[in-house]
């Protein structure tokens, strides 16, 4: 990846790299991208660990990882980046614990009723601000009754396609049912989105402890994995 594409000034928006075949590590000089709002690396061969200075890009808003081969743990550092709505760190190489000043992150009141679900030692965290669930659900309800109410019967309503197969998120996008899911595939997607409504409810009390979010999540692993062979 050449270095040169984080030092341009006139990034202060978008930049989308995205299924470009891209290979190596994701330089450091990544933390140069103080202005940007998204950044796009998703669907390719990057490899190595997640930089901190990633922490360093202040203006994120949305940071797509998802679909290469990183390795390592999450970096502490993304918890710096407070401003935070889409986090997609599925489908890596990663592994170990989720940082808890990012888990602590995803606790404060501006996110009561963010849905986290963080697979295989992989995280894939979509937030949603409260004056957004204003505009988006009706009849008092939020993301967390919208995603509850959607499983098991309706999980395509709800289902970000990048977190299935290829062959299977064709379908998904011709299908509006989940006709198309295997029923282990299913299975799975019920028991994450399960835990994520676990992780986010209303109280702090009544969340899942980490720990059986830990254990439930290395038995649809190896659920996964075990089909794949």
């Amino acid at each position: 990846m050449p270095l040169e594409v984080f030092g341009l000034s006139s990034l202060t928006n978008l930049l989308n790299l995205s299924k470009n075949s891209l290979n190596g590590s994701l330089p450091r000089e990544v933390g140069m991208l103080k202005s940007i709002n998204k950044l796009d690396v998703s669907e390719n061969h990057l490899s190595g660990d997640i930089p901190i200075a990633i922490g360093e890009c202040i203006s994120l808003e949305y940071l797509f990882f998802q679909g290469n081969s990183f390795s390592g743990t999450v970096p502490s550092s993304l918890a710096s980046l407070k401003g935070l709505k889409y986090l997609d760190l599925s489908r890596n190489r990663l592994f170990g614990p989720i940082p808890n000043d990012l888990q602590n992150y995803g606790m404060v009141p501006k996110y009561p009723h963010a849905v986290t679900c963080i697979a295989s030692g992989c995280l894939c965290w979509k937030c949603s601000l409260e004056e957004d669930q204003q505009e988006t659900f009706e009849d008092g309800q939020n993301l967390h009754m919208f995603v509850e109410n959607s499983v098991p019967s309706n999980l395509t309503q709800i289902l970000d396609s990048h977190l299935v197969p290829r062959n299977v998120e064709a379908n998904i996008e011709e299908d509006e049912n989940s006709g198309n899911l295997t029923p282990t595939l299913e299975k799975c997607l019920v028991s994450l989105f399960q835990i994520g409504l676990a992780c986010s409810m209303e109280s702090p009390k009544e969340r899942m402890n980490i720990v059986d979010v830990t254990r439930e999540l290395s038995i649809i692993k190896n659920e996964l994995f075990r089909k794949e062979k």
